[in-house]
Order: structure tokens, then C-alpha cells, then sequence
């Protein structure tokens, strides 16, 4: 659904620029077609009005780093993507929906039979301004620079989410310190560990009798899940075992973690309510932090004592 939204605000936006240009042709002659490019040149109306090819140039590169933000922003911080390769194919398909809008709705709809974009001096050029190849081309070239930009766009993601988590797993490693030190206090307070993309979380748990036999478990190794996206609010997955259950109608929030259904466990990054047996929360991590070490797509989840 996420995809659907961002392409239909990308193409209103690439429409409203269009309209734009079309109140003023002349600036963008070097995308017509050459023969008409050809024509408006010998035209003593439009001698002095003509953009030079180092224009065409600047603005062109002006674009291409206007959309490269557009989409770094859009893959980070709206839909959260931390790899490059996921980076890469969302952004490219990203690309390619705009680019198919802008050669079937702008170029060969609209351009093509609107008398705005006709040059005074041309109207006799009909077959060239239905020149649909010309710009069928250009989409293709277009798909060609996607590969570019859309490279690009998933190493910044890349380099951007790596140095980010780095620097968050050192903040961790000594808010792990001070509350290892802290259990050795309060000997009241039960914690646990959980690993995620080699990120160590620490856990303070409920009191309740799925916690505790957990613990237990815990007592003689580690517990590996494989989790996977659900909801848009959290990772889910089969523990391989059932504990004990005190369903009670609740609503989340980012790092609570929660039995369900007796033998599944949930690691929220969102909100969602819903009957659960509360295990516990994940300490001293905000909603962002959290879905920067989690990522898109499955996860695998290691619950330890150590």
C-alpha cells in the first residue's frame, strides 16, 4: 500500500513541474524532438531565447540530485531500509513507476496532442510532435540512469544505517554495563538478552510464570527464532515450545515483547493492541533506533542470558 502512495505523490509532483514547463516551452526545447529542436532554432522569434546545451546540462544534473535526495529520504526515513540491496530494488521500482507515468501520461497523452507545448512557427510538424518513439527512448535511457541513481542512493542507505547502528551498538554495549551492574543491586529486577543482527538488547522482564520459565529454558541454552514482518508494527515468530499464558487485552509500544498464543513470540517496533502475555520491554531504545537494528523483511532473534 506504502508503494502505491509515495508513486502517486512522486507523479503529482513530476505532473505539477510539467505543468510548469509547458507555460514556458522554450526552456525545455532539448526535450523535444530533433527536427523540432531543428526548426525552433531557425525561428528569428526564439534566436535569443534558446538554453544553451551547458543549460541543458546543469539543470539536467540539478534533477538527478533533486530526485536522488527525494528517494534517500523516502527509503530512510519513511519506509526505514538500512541495506543496499533493498534500498536499491525499492528505489529503482520507485523510478520505473514515475519513469512508465511520465513516457505514457505525460509525454505520449499529454505533450504529444497539447497545443501548449507547440512552438509558434511549427504547427505544421504534427507527425513530429506524435514522434511517440522518441520518447519511448527516452524512457529507456531514463531506466538506464535509474541503475545510477538508484546505486547511489542504496550505498548512502548502506553507509548511513552501518555508521548509525555502529555508534548505537557502542551506546548499548555500555547502557548493558551500567544495568548488569545495576541487577547486581537489585537483585529483584529479572533481565534477559536478545540478539538482532548482532546488536545485544537487554530485556527486563514481567513477573508472571511465562517468565519464568523461560528463564529456566534460557538455563540450558540459547533460543533461536526466526522471525518475520507482520503489521507494519512488528516481527513474529514460532518459539518451537509453549509457555505458560495470562492473556490480557493490551496495547504495545516500540520494544515491548509478548507471548502470543502461547508459543509465538512478538518483538514490537509499533503500536498494535491485541491479547498478549506481556514477557517484557526492551530498555533505554526509541521507536527509530529500534527499526534501524531491526530492518525490512524476516529477522532472526536469539533470546540468551549471556
Amino acid at each position: 500500500m506504502i508503494i502505491v502512495i509515495e508513486s502517486i505523490v512522486l507523479c503529482l509532483i513530476f505532473t505539477l513541474m510539467v505543468f510548469l514547463m509547458s507555460r514556458d516551452p522554450i526552456k525545455t526545447l532539448y526535450n523535444y524532438p530533433p527536427k523540432i529542436q531543428e526548426r525552433v532554432r531557425n525561428l528569428d522569434e526564439y534566436k535569443d531565447k534558446i538554453p544553451t546545451k551547458e543549460n541543458k546540462i546543469v539543470i539536467k544534473i540539478f534533477a538527478l540530485i533533486l530526485f536522488l535526495v527525494i528517494i534517500c529520504v523516502i527509503l530512510r526515513f519513511i519506509n526505514g531500509y538500512t541495506t543496499f540491496i533493498e534500498s536499491f530494488k525499492y528505489g529503482f521500482l520507485l523510478w520505473t513507476v514515475v519513469n512508465l507515468y511520465d513516457v505514457i501520461v505525460l509525454d505520449i497523452i499529454w505533450f504529444c496532442h497539447d497545443k501548449h507545448f507547440i512552438f509558434k512557427g511549427t504547427e505544421d510538424m504534427v507527425k513530429e510532435y506524435h514522434n511517440y518513439w522518441f520518447h519511448i527512448k527516452g524512457f529507456f535511457i531514463g531506466e538506464v540512469l535509474a541503475l545510477i541513481i538508484c546505486t547511489i542512493a542504496g550505498l548512502i542507505i548502506q553507509f548511513c544505517a552501518t555508521d548509525k547502528q555502529q555508534d548505537y551498538i557502542l551506546h548499548n554495549s555500555e547502557i548493558s554495563n551500567n544495568i548488569i551492574n545495576e541487577r547486581k543491586i537489585d537483585e529483584k529486577m529479572d533481565i534477559i538478552f536478545i540478539k538482532v543482527n548482532n546488536t545485544v538488547l537487554n530485556i527486563e522482564l514481567e513477573d508472571n510464570s511465562a517468565t519464568k520459565e523461560l528463564i529456566e529454558l534460557l538455563k540450558s541454552g540459547d533460543v533461536v527464532v526466526n522471525a518475520h514482518e507482520y503489521g507494519g508494527f512488528e516481527k513474529v515468530g514460532d518459539l518451537g515450545f509453549s509457555l505458560p499464558r495470562e492473556d490480557t487485552n493490551i496495547t504495545t509500544s516500540a520494544g515491548d515483547i509478548v507471548l502470543y498464543q502461547g508459543n509465538q513470540i512478538s518483538l514490537f517496533y509499533n503500536s498494535n493492541s491485541w491479547s498478549y502475555t506481556k514477557l517484557g520491554k526492551i530498555q533505554n531504545i526509541s521507536s527509530n533506533e529500534l527499526n534501524n537494528i531491526l530492518g525490512n523483511g524476516d529477522v532472526t532473534i536469539i533470546l540468551t542470558l549471556k
